[in-house]
């Protein structure tokens, strides 16, 4: 029997790294090993003089389970990451994920990355691409709102900032399409946060009155205030600060009853998008 072509250094490299990605994918699933792991990577430019290209896999979806369980909200991996240490993202397409794994594995650079990957979204028909964005496409640090990105955005004047599964939540909800006045942007990337892109997004809806981060994790977890501290002194406009819609401050990392996580789940989407 012959034996198999013999593989080339960077597409040895590339597989390498992708089975990194799903080692540390199967031991996150276990959820005590979060923090340790998450620490461990993020610290290892400055602890060991060397990093990696390992892909971390969280299950980052606020969702009715136990009080006791701890869910990825990408509040810890956001909270370690400084002096671009760590690449934190939450994709929203199949599109976005191959695109951001492909550019991980090819990567000149070492640097860890974080994903925040939710399982509902691998049913979630709104959330499949398209073979024409897997083959031609690229990773897209923050996508518009497709109703205005080529498109009049004089008549807009909110602007909802989001990232990760809430987005499904808002534009399957009838409100969506009565809201005339409001588009919603993904923030993909997260780490290190794509500041200039995002103010450019921003500053394109000139007759922007509100700019809204909309997220369905509690205030103090989340990416609230990793992105609104990064945008609030350079927002155009004269827009003074980023509001903020989602559930109050918790001590809880989860309500623990799916009737109580459904209500406060369509409190969110109203709120964030009925119009005043």
């Amino acid at each position: 029997m012959a034996a198999p072509p013999a593989q080339d250094g960077p597409v040895r490299e590339q597989l390498s790294a992708l089975r990194s990605m799903l080692v540390l994918a199967i031991l996150l699933t276990q959820q005590d090993s979060q923090a340790s792991i998450l620490h461990f990577v993020a610290n290892a430019v400055e602890s060991l003089g060397s990093c990696t290209t390992e892909g971390i896999f969280l299950d980052g979806r606020w969702q009715d389970i136990g009080l006791l369980r701890r869910r990825a909200s990408g509040l810890p991996a956001l909270t370690l990451a400084a002096e671009g240490n760590i690449r934190v993202a939450n994709c929203s397409t199949a599109a976005q994920y191959f695109h951001l794994l492909r550019a991980q594995a090819k990567a000149a650079q070492a640097y860890p990355l974080v994903v925040m990957t939710p399982k509902s979204l691998l049913r979630n028909r709104a959330a499949y691409g398209t073979i024409d964005e897997l083959a031609a496409g690229e990773f897209h640090e923050v996508i518009d709102d497709p109703r205005y990105a080529d498109g009049d955005k004089s008549g807009v004047e909110r602007l909802l900032l989001t990232s990760g599964h809430i987005y499904f939540d808002l534009t399957a909800s009838p409100l969506y399409e009565q809201a005339k006045k409001t588009a919603i942007a993904r923030v993909e990337l997260l780490s290190p946060l794509p500041t200039d892109q995002v103010l450019r997004t921003i500053a394109s809806y000139a007759n922007a009155k509100e700019v809204i981060w909309v997220q369905e994790e509690p205030k103090n977890m989340g990416a609230r205030a990793h992105v609104r501290r990064r945008l609030v002194e350079r927002l155009p406009h004269g827009l003074e600060d980023i509001d903020y819609i989602g559930r109050p401050y918790r001590a809880s990392p989860s309500e623990g009853y799916p009737g109580a996580h459904a209500v406060e789940q369509e409190r969110i989407v109203k709120e964030a998008l009925v119009e005043r």
